[in-house]
């Protein structure tokens, strides 16, 4: 076995043990040709009929070849493998691209080049570490088809990016328990945004103040009673897109 053999085995040994542990069972393959962790991933992979597992398993895979592998060369060899990856992605019409260490579902290609991976990439900032992984877990719970609790993290991600604003500006009026009407309010009165947006463009206030929270309210916020409710895709998506836009305008101004 050669150095990079080795190398590569590695890799996979680390990938087949977090999905081991992810899928709770001892073995992913009903067999594994030399007992090889690359072969036991591969056969998995191959014949893993859940596209969710199917995707972990991918994104276990990317995540350990991109920080913690040398065997691929440096980081720019590294995102170049990303990129193709995700472009033959795009061209097999799979919905689905790998950013910023997640595999993400992907609705308008437009959308997601031009807001969710900005968005991805300003909420990256320690400083929003709260947002940012408020926002990758909705994008997780899309994928698996939990659209309810999708559209609250949209939700929690938008009030936790306006709180934190409020907090470095020491808006006193702000407090744990103000609502996003509330967020709203003070980021026009201290024209956090320019005052001439708020007055030549007053729908920029009514999305703000109710778009991501009104589909919460109406669709994910409250209990269910006695009709069990069901959330179609196409709304956890809409809420996913409005809430990159609303994040990536308000963490744009923030810097």
């Amino acid at each position: 076995m050669t150095y990079q053999d080795a190398n590569y085995e590695t890799i996979y040994t680390a990938a087949v043990s977090i999905m081991r542990m992810e899928m709770k069972v001892f073995c992913l393959a009903d067999y594994v040709i030399n007992n090889a962790a690359s072969s036991e991933f591969r056969l998995w992979f191959q014949s893993e009929e859940d596209l969710d597992f199917s995707l972990t398993g991918l994104e276990v895979f990317l995540n350990i070849v991109m920080k913690i592998s040398p065997t691929f060369g440096g980081h720019e060899q590294r995102e170049s493998i990303i990129k193709t990856l995700n472009a033959y992605m795009l061209e097999d019409g799979f919905g689905f691209q790998f950013e910023g260490g997640q595999i993400i579902e992907i609705g308008s290609t437009y959308v997601h080049k031009e807001v969710v991976v900005p968005v991805l990439g300003l909420l990256s900032d320690p400083q929003y570490a709260t947002v940012n992984q408020e926002f990758r877990k909705a994008h997780t719970e899309f994928r698996q088809g939990d659209y309810e609790d999708c559209i609250h993290d949209c939700c929690n991600a938008f009030e936790s990016l306006m709180k934190i604003i409020a907090a470095k500006r020491g808006w006193t009026e702000i407090t744990e328990k103000s609502t996003v009407k509330d967020l709203v309010k003070a980021i026009f009165d201290h024209q956090f945004i320019p005052a001439y947006m708020s007055t030549e463009f007053t729908g920029l206030r009514t999305i703000l103040e109710g778009g991501v929270n009104v589909v919460r309210n109406k669709a994910g916020g409250h209990g269910q009673g006695a009709t069990p409710r069901t959330i179609d895709k196409q709304v956890a998506e809409f809420q996913l897109n409005q809430t990159a836009a609303a994040l990536k305008l308000l963490a744009e101004y923030d810097t």
